[in-house]
């Protein structure tokens, strides 16, 4: 009888584990934030409780975290807008505490790093780090800003930075690309704002009061590297069920919701199918004051509402759940992983939809743009070599586009005809179900790849890497 009951205890910790490992959302050992937000006029006053789980080293001696609002200061280097702004934002911390007794940081010169020092901490040793803070919104129409009625949120709260060969990273922000990173973890999240304020956010709304005129929202999100709001009293919402999933379409400037909402659906359905199955509850697309045509975050996307193609940024930010959110990458080095993926997922869409001619012209347009890109750079610098594994700091705006957008996209395709669309989509299934909820590289892809056409694709990847790829040849 020991014996049995020996086995059984066994087996459930080995499933306990198993399940740790493998569910994601439900790991046991991801860090939690715990946000208490209220919005008030122009700023966000916010407490926040971080709880870390030491996965990293031992002895770990030191925290650091991303205070990115402060990149939307007037007076500093590593800026996130492009031209002066009528009101600049900031991040602002007025109180904190480790395990509950006041301690002192350190931030950087430009103060978007934010140094803490801790008691040596042991491997899976928790500590509680409390915040408060204030985040004033500056007036733009960028990840974050309010602008015309809008509060777009996003890269608002002090986040942990990544924690990559034995130090922690520093990126600063950029106005080219996405200079974000970060490890998957779990929010719980309370959001106060005016009654008549609709939110939209990262994450299962779990309940929603009204006290005294003001909302009470709480959220969890659990298996996600980021937490993200759009707000705005002039939004309507529609709904659609795709598999357990809620399709949420916020929307104040379209003609055609019902036609974007089923966009939104069926991108997400269509993907799933075809990557692997999207494992939240939630999805929500807003429509928003926005600088550029989307933006994804974790359960929750931008859509530009001034956007020419709204149905073509619905589906490549769609795409992004699986490419960017649920396998995550070094975005600031290796930015072509996700955009390429995603801007070609969103023309193979209409593939896998059975619209093969839009599918080729999709593919063309992608290709004479970055012909057109190349035989200009060549013949202002005949050495030039476009290569993709360049940092985002050395991109000007339109090189990250030429090769992150349509030069990744023309490797996918690449990559597709060379192995047919069998042995691709399981190269797309391995590589989601190897690295989802990890941050994957150029290496990983490699694997994923090489495994489903059951050759070496190194070759291959090496030449569109490196930029020698005869492709394009002019």
């Amino acid at each position: 009888m020991k014996r049995i009951l020996l086995v059984i205890l066994v087996l459930i910790l080995a499933l306990t584990c198993f399940a740790c490992k493998k569910d994601g959302p439900k790991d046991c050992n991801y860090n939690e934030y715990i946000m208490d937000i209220n919005l008030q006029d122009d700023n966000l006053l916010c407490k926040q409780n971080f709880i870390f789980v030491n996965t990293l080293k031992e002895d770990l001696e030191e925290l650091k975290f991303h205070l990115y609002p402060n990149a939307f200061r007037e007076d500093v280097a590593n800026k996130a807008y492009k031209s002066n702004l009528s009101q600049y934002g900031g991040l602002e911390i007025t109180a904190s505490k480790l395990n509950g007794k006041d301690i002192n940081y350190t931030l950087s010169q430009d103060k978007d790093i934010m140094s803490v020092k801790i008691p040596k901490a042991k491997l899976n040793e928790k500590l509680e780090l409390y915040l408060e803070y204030t985040v004033k919104l500056p007036a733009c129409n960028l990840r974050l800003g309010k602008h015309n009625d809008m509060i777009n949120c996003g890269n608002f709260y002090p986040s942990l930075a990544y924690y990559d060969n034995d130090k922690w990273r520093e990126d600063g922000y950029t106005t080219v690309g996405d200079p974000f990173m970060s490890a998957t973890a779990n929010y719980k999240v309370t959001i106060n704002a005016p009654a008549d304020m609709v939110i939209a956010c990262t994450g299962d709304i779990v309940n929603t009061a009204i006290e005294n005129d003001r909302k009470i929202v709480s959220v969890n999100a659990e298996g996600v590297r980021d937490f993200a709001m759009v707000m705005s009293k002039k939004f309507q919402v529609m709904t659609k069920m795709v598999n357990n999933t809620t399709v949420y379409y916020y929307y104040f400037n379209d003609s055609d919701p019902a036609s974007s909402l089923s966009v939104a659906a069926n991108a997400l359905k269509v993907f799933s199918d075809c990557f692997g199955k999207y494992p939240y509850k939630s999805y929500r697309v807003a429509e928003t004051s926005f600088a550029y045509g989307g933006m994804e975050y974790p359960m929750l996307v931008y859509i530009n509402s001034n956007a020419s193609d709204k149905a073509d940024v619905i589906i490549h930010e769609t795409a992004h759940q699986w490419w960017s959110v649920l396998v995550g990458n070094d975005s600031i080095n290796e930015g072509y992983i996700d955009e390429g993926l995603a801007t070609f997922s969103a023309s193979y869409y209409y593939l896998l939809c059975g619209d093969e001619n839009r599918f080729n012209q999709d593919m063309k347009k992608r290709s004479d743009s970055f012909k057109n890109f190349i035989n200009s750079k060549k013949a202002a610098q005949p050495d030039y070599c476009p290569k993709m594994n360049k940092a985002l700091k050395d991109y000007d705006q339109n090189e990250y586009s030429a090769i992150c957008y349509d030069m990744s996209c023309a490797m996918f395709k690449n990559m597709y005809d060379m192995m047919g669309k069998k042995k691709f989509e399981k190269g797309l299934r391995l590589f989601f179900e190897d690295n989802k909820y990890k941050i994957a590289t150029g290496s990983d892809l490699h694997v994923a790849f090489t495994k489903a056409a059951g050759k070496d694709m190194g070759k291959l990847f090496n030449s569109w890497t490196l930029g020698t790829v005869q492709t394009f040849a002019a």
